[in-house]
């Protein structure tokens, strides 16, 4: 089983349609009146991300990436699978520390610090331990009781979500039976948090927002939902489009999202046309942006409808996020203070994230080109 990525909640309405966005209203509406039906999950900016605990088929200790199909069950599968030193050293750490404590169950979690990688360094004048495993750095001041806990920590990873074996199918869940590891040298912990601190005008702010939300779906055609989730190309383009709009912010308040969303797929369908050789093979690849722009003319309303429902979403999720945080621990992007990343909420067993994607999304975007410029060099 490969893990896959966690949808977005304004993504819903792109991913499953009508069901989809009435889904993310339904969870909005729990998150506003704090409903002990969520698991609600702090998410942190590990990585790598892995898997580990005891195989399900020999009952032996593992680590992976992101896998179950190609577990590491010794040091030296390790060696030999994972060549980068940063990973392997990562990979190496995780399997030494948590072999020693982990004897049941199958977890994954996403790596915060090894035993090279705390720092201690003063920012704005207060003193903090810090480590930065991506793009986010966290910093825990000097003085504070986890800085205490955690100071001769060799190893520090988040876990968030268990594994099960039912019916040979390995199933994933984000309410996860973890109990906090707090040794002499690992700290590994249970992201299982709630949500708190939501004021009255806050409460006011969201039921306008679910208001507005409810109008604004009533706008948007069963039709070209159902599209959405059937159409693979426009279902791929929606949801390009959306992370276009998170790295060029400038571009989120067009006059019309159904014209800048088809300037962004003819940009995407001809780029690099050049480099076809044969008239007809530029002249298809010319083609299969017209019959696409053609395929969607109908439905112009209601693709300024569902950008406007996805950042109604958005505009819900920042007032969520701003009453988020996790005690004595502080977050940096290149010593200005950030967000946390956001939080993994999951309702009927159905999990998505709730990140402020203007802030840490971009940031991630950023760190990945760094990282492929880094490999480049």
């Amino acid at each position: 089983m490969t893990r896959h990525h966690l949808p977005h909640l304004e993504e819903l309405i792109i991913l499953n349609g009508s069901t989809g966005a009435r889904n993310a209203i339904t969870l909005l509406q729990k998150l506003k009146n704090q409903s002990d039906l969520l698991n609600i999950s702090a998410k942190f900016d590990g990585s790598p991300a892995i898997i580990f605990g005891i195989h399900p088929f020999n009952d032996k200790f593992f680590v992976s990436l992101k896998s179950f199909a190609d577990p590491c069950f010794t040091t030296q599968d390790i060696i030999l699978k994972y060549t980068e030193n940063d990973l392997q050293n990562k990979l190496l750490c995780a399997f030494k520390y948590l072999k020693k404590y982990v004897t049941s169950g199958m977890y994954q979690g996403d790596i915060l610090f090894t035993d090279t990688s705390k720092i201690d360094k003063t920012i704005d004048g207060t003193e903090y331990i810090t480590f930065t495993p991506n793009a986010i750095t966290y910093a825990i001041p000097k003085n504070s009781k986890l800085a205490k806990q955690i100071e001769n920590k060799q190893f520090g990873i988040a876990v968030h979500t268990e594994f099960n074996l039912l019916d040979f199918l390995i199933e994933s869940k984000h309410n996860i039976d973890f109990e906090t590891i707090d040794t002499n040298d690992v700290w590994a912990f249970n992201c299982e948090t709630e949500l708190k601190g939501l004021t009255i005008s806050d409460i006011d702010n969201l039921q306008e927002i679910l208001s507005q939300l409810g109008k604004t779906l009533n706008w948007i055609s069963g039709e070209f939902l159902k599209e959405c989730t059937t159409n693979k190309q426009l279902n791929k383009y929606m949801l390009e489009y959306g992370n276009y709009l998170v790295k060029h912010p400038e571009a989120q308040n067009p006059v019309s999202h159904y014209q800048e969303f088809k300037r962004f797929v003819k940009h995407r369908i001809l780029k690099n046309i050049e480099q076809l050789k044969t008239p007809e093979g530029k002249a298809n690849r010319v083609n299969q942006y017209y019959d696409f722009a053609k395929s969607i003319s109908k439905y112009s309303h209601c693709i300024n409808y569902t950008i406007q429902f996805q950042q109604l979403i958005s505009k819900a999720k920042q007032i969520i996020l701003y009453r988020h945080d996790v005690a004595d621990i502080h977050t940096f992007c290149e010593d200005a203070k950030t967000q946390h990343e956001g939080l993994v909420v999951t309702y009927e067993n159905n999990p998505v994230k709730i990140i402020n994607r203007n802030e840490f999304s971009l940031l991630n975007f950023k760190a990945i080109k760094q990282w492929l410029n880094r490999r480049i060099d």
